[in-house]
């Protein structure tokens, strides 16, 4: 039996258990497919398999293509709405205290599972290479440039 048909027999066996004891969403509810599964293979268990074109594993967002725009896309998102909360309270504290804010809510975000990056479009590197100019900004109190 191939490695496949072993993880398509646990997988099974996994959601059959859950329905059996009547637990609907702890188990059955969290697996994640991805949608480069054939459909036939989902119908193939004839069990409810929740298919998705996105999986999350340790707060990143891998997609189907494994393009990881989906997960470039959540660290933007997520760190300029961080950004957006601590432009108020800058203004009253120092130099110091900013920079280390700003290295606690937005670097780390950066920095998270940055070795998955490795590779990506520059388009993509281009966006979180924004988020950090801002943060930047942010820090120095400089304006953007517009040129």
């Amino acid at each position: 039996m191939c490695s496949m048909c072993r993880g398509h027999q646990c997988l099974a066996e996994c959601v059959q258990t859950s329905t059996e004891r009547g637990d609907d969403a702890p188990a059955v509810a969290r697996i994640q497919l991805l949608s480069c599964w054939t459909r036939s293979t989902a119908m193939a268990l004839s069990m409810r398999v929740a298919i998705s074109d996105t999986a999350h594993d340790l707060s990143v967002v891998i997609d189907c293509e494994l393009s990881l725009a989906v997960q470039v896309t959540a660290v933007c998102h997520s760190s300029y709405n961080q950004l957006r909360q601590l432009r108020p309270a800058v203004r009253s504290l120092s130099l110091n205290a900013t920079k280390t804010l700003v290295q606690a809510f937005i670097s780390c975000r950066l920095d998270y599972c940055n070795s998955l990056l490795y590779g990506i479009s520059d388009r993509l590197l281009c966006r979180l290479q924004s988020v950090q100019n801002a943060a930047a900004r942010l820090v120095t109190g400089a304006r953007r440039c517009m040129l």
